[in-house]
């Protein structure tokens, strides 16, 4: 897919192998609240991977683009398939895609637990500790780390190293926080929603690292999102990633097209609205440049996360005058996109198959009431049926057999 003739490739990071392990809070848990405990998480032995996600919408797919790593082509279809009662087939999903990335997707910022440190940029002498702290930010282009120490302030303390204070006994102690005005938390929102607030440090991200002792997770090192060191920590619970992905299909699917918005009845409003700020929340693409070897610039974007990649597929969708439909057929009802407004079906074979069920309906029907002594004609009108159609349907021969003229 492109935009004013430029394709959105991207940056995205997966695992050779996946497996699903239990944190130090499951065997406390009931079962209905298992799977909020049990983490999608590479194998002890896996491989880090980085590969080029292509967001590519169905039908337009380069040829070999779904076949040939590492590139990788983000769409609709690559969600609907996805079997999320099968876990092994979320397994296989994350090898392929790797994890949605929902932490740096709803952090904007994280400040880790202050430390005894000698502060960045601070020179001789050697024998002083300052309280200094590590933080992230989310920026357009990926995440950024700073060290902030406090070396001034009413607040403020520092340590000197001496026989008293031996600097192996104190370097990178936690500070306490009467010595210091720095406080440990991080600014997150719910996945679906831009309502972010300031939340304590291991309520807010320690849950996504269930290798980490919950009891130690307030103060622990966390890496930095987008890190190695973080994607080999790091994981989604299963919980998470079924709600995400459900959630996801649901906000698509409130996009639907209702015509007139002037025409439209309340509860179709609220919904479009409700998923319009929902899909909004998920939108974070943004333009980059890179360097080729041979020194000429190619094009580039920057996602907070996986999931923001595929919004940004449905996104070129919508502005291209595709319409987000639901597909008619009962047992398949799956979300698609289509340039016909009146498409009621996602595939040909949604299609024929729905004309076949719907055929023997109304056969079915014909037979009813031309037992209860209606006539062919009344038939063909109320089924609104060609009466030489329905007199093939109805009429039997001598043994009781249906007849075909």
């Amino acid at each position: 897919m492109q935009i004013e003739g430029i394709e959105i490739t991207a940056k995205w990071y997966r695992f050779s192998d996946y497996t699903i392990l239990e944190d130090g809070w499951s065997p406390k848990a009931p079962p209905e609240m298992a799977d909020h405990f049990r983490f999608i998480r590479p194998s002890p032995t896996a491989r880090l991977e980085v590969y080029r996600p292509t967001v590519v919408p169905g039908g337009d797919v380069l040829p070999g683009d779904k076949a040939i790593d590492p590139i990788v082509a983000v769409d609709l279809e690559a969600l609907q398939e996805l079997d999320l009662e099968d876990e092994l087939a979320i397994l296989a999903w994350c090898r392929k895609f790797g994890l949605l990335g929902i932490l740096p997707h709803t952090t904007i910022s994280i400040r880790l637990v202050p430390r005894w440190l000698k502060g960045p940029g601070v020179g001789p002498p050697d024998h002083l500790l300052f309280p200094t702290q590590m933080q992230y930010f989310r920026t357009n282009m990926g995440w950024k780390a700073i060290e902030v120490s406090k070396l001034v302030g009413k607040e403020e303390c520092r340590i000197e190293v001496d026989e008293e204070y031996p600097y192996d006994d104190w370097y990178d102690r936690i500070v306490e926080p009467g010595d210091t005005s720095l406080r440990s938390g991080a600014v997150v929102a719910p996945l679906f929603s831009d309502h972010y607030e300031e939340m304590e440090l291991g309520r807010a991200i320690g849950r996504y690292f269930p290798s980490i002792p919950p009891e130690t997770r307030a103060a622990a090192k966390y890496p930095m999102p987008g890190s190695a060191d973080f994607w080999y920590q790091y994981g989604e619970s299963v919980a998470q990633f079924r709600h995400a992905v459900r959630g996801f299909k649901n906000a698509v699917e409130q996009l639907k097209n209702i015509g007139s918005l002037s025409d439209a009845p309340a509860d179709a409003l609220r919904s479009l609205s409700q998923g319009h700020a929902q899909f909004r929340s998920l939108l974070s693409a943004s333009p980059d440049i890179f360097v080729e070897p041979d020194g000429s610039f190619s094009p580039q974007w920057g996602f907070s996360s996986l999931l923001a990649m595929f919004a940004l597929s449905i996104w070129q969708y919508l502005i291209g005058g595709k319409s987000i439909r639901h597909c008619k057929r009962a047992r398949c009802r799956k979300i698609f996109v289509t340039k016909q407004h009146n498409q009621d079906y996602c595939s040909n074979t949604c299609r024929r198959t729905e004309e076949k069920a719907r055929q023997r309906r109304q056969i079915a029907e014909a037979r009813r009431l031309y037992h209860q002594g209606i006539p062919i004609e009344e038939i063909a009108e109320l089924l609104e049926t060609k009466l030489q159609q329905i007199s093939k349907w109805v009429e039997r021969t001598g043994e009781g057999q249906w007849r075909m003229r």
